[in-house]
């Protein structure tokens, strides 16, 4: 089974469903600060299965222990976060605290559980301004001045520092941009008319 935090907004609901129509058994958390319940009704009736749903903030650890002890948990997809640059401007801390914070805490309990297989969904703004050539090992433009771009970049040096010291760590960080659409049918996802 493999658990989605974030499970329930736009890049994670199709992660999901993608999942699904590949056989596998998903597990999704989700706070739903960013998204709804009609949501998932959209995923069950797109799929035609029950898609296993917990709403719980996973900084909150102790809750997010209960998740993997409950199922069985193999691997872990990572959206969850909060995503605006223009936001994040005015409300430093909450990005800070819920981009940060989110990553600590599930690593700490998949750690706790012996789960080590993690996708991580990143976002190519953390090399910051840089030139259009871009590249894995190229250095991330830490004097951008902004704390969503900072927090990703923070998490991803988490992330780093985690498996450096544990080799059983299955690790991807996937550095995305500008992602939009809709399902083929426009039941999941951006409907623009």
């Amino acid at each position: 089974m493999i658990l989605v935090t974030g499970g329930l907004g736009f890049i994670g609901s199709h992660i999901a469903l993608s999942l699904m129509a590949h056989g596998q058994e998903v597990i999704i958390v989700d706070n739903l600060s960013n998204a709804t319940l009609q949501t998932l009704e959209r995923l069950e009736y797109i799929s035609g299965m029950y898609v296993p749903f917990v709403k719980i903030d996973i900084r909150n650890t102790p809750a997010l222990n209960k998740v993997f002890e409950q199922y069985s948990v193999e691997a872990v997809i990572h959206t969850a976060g909060f995503k605006s640059i223009e936001e994040s401007v005015l409300k430093p801390l909450e990005y800070y605290n819920d981009n940060v914070s989110c990553i600590m805490s599930l690593l700490r309990a998949m750690q706790r559980t012996g789960i080590r297989t993690l996708i991580h969904l990143s976002s190519l703004a953390v090399y910051g301004q840089s030139s259009l050539i871009l590249t894995e090992d190229l250095p991330f433009n830490y004097s951008y001045p902004n704390p969503y771009v900072k927090s990703q970049q923070m998490t991803e040096e988490i992330i780093r520092d985690t498996a450096l010291t544990d080799s059983e760590w299955k690790i991807a960080i996937l550095r995305l941009c500008n992602i939009a659409g809709a399902f083929e049918h426009g039941v999941l996802g951006e409907f623009v008319a």
